[in-house]
């Protein structure tokens, strides 16, 4: 088991961790995607979209981290319930289904909307500020989730 400052902590404590870590990552890579896109603002050049492509897969990380959280565990009860192996599958499926379509839905609903209403209010650095605070926020998140894994 890893060890922390002298105390052990076990598997689900690390995957908090890890967690934690990555929702920290995630909001440094917006912070620099932020950054970037004032960059780009100002000048003429466009930027390279490496930045975007780290955040995508940082994403997928995170998420894909936070499936091997005790979190979500309670949620995948039924599946134990179900008496047929193909019962528990077809549940864990349309499970993972809806979860990538609500999620799928959610962060493209936010994204198409604030895009819209920076350009209702003439603000075209509006999705870059929010972007901004969402990463802060992010990364507070995440320092918070660290904190409660070793606690």
């Amino acid at each position: 088991m890893p060890q922390v400052k002298g105390m052990l902590i076990g598997a689900s404590s690390a995957m908090e961790v890890a967690v934690g870590a990555s929702l920290i990552f995630i909001g440094l890579l917006g912070i620099k995607e932020a950054r970037d896109f004032k960059e780009e603002e100002e000048s003429s050049f466009t930027v390279a979209d490496d930045t975007e492509k780290a955040q995508k897969r940082a994403v997928v990380f995170n998420g894909i981290l936070h499936g091997f959280s005790w979190d979500g565990a309670p949620s995948l009860a039924p599946a134990l319930a179900v008496a047929t192996w193909k019962g528990s599958i077809s549940f864990l499926l349309a499970y993972a289904l809806g979860t990538v379509g609500a999620m799928t839905i959610a962060t493209t609903l936010i994204g198409e909307s604030t895009r819209r209403a920076g350009e209702i209010f003439h603000k075209p650095d509006l999705p870059q500020k929010l972007g901004l605070a969402s990463s802060f926020l992010a990364m507070a998140v995440g320092v918070f989730w660290c904190y409660l894994a070793f606690k």
